[in-house]
């Protein structure tokens, strides 16, 4: 397995991806990093403030970089890449068991 595969699998392994994942493949229009933190704190009863740094710094840039999201970060709009609509395959949990055997 090569270095991009594993960091798929880092990136898909995090529960917070996932998360923004699902809230945006289950939107019918981009979101704002705001929007996103709301359905985020919904779920886990954090602080917005927080969600929206971490959002901003940490997970949508990885995930716009892997192509499974746009980040418009001067916009602050997220929109997901078409093929995650038709093909949430991330989303299941023996896939991902799969994948993260085989990494380690």
């Amino acid at each position: 397995m090569d270095s991009q595969d594993e960091e798929l699998i880092q990136l898909l392994a995090d529960t917070t991806n996932r998360a923004v994942l699902t809230v945006l493949t289950d939107a019918s229009h981009g979101l704002s990093v705001t929007e996103i933190a709301e359905q985020l704190v919904l779920e886990d009863e954090g602080n917005i403030e927080q969600t929206v740094i971490s959002l901003h710094h940490n997970h949508l840039p990885r995930l716009d970089e892997a192509g499974f999201i746009k980040y418009d970060c001067d916009e602050s709009i997220v929109t997901d890449e078409n093929y995650l609509r038709s093909d949430a395959g991330w989303r299941d949990i023996d896939v991902l068991d799969e994948l993260l055997s085989r990494s380690g």
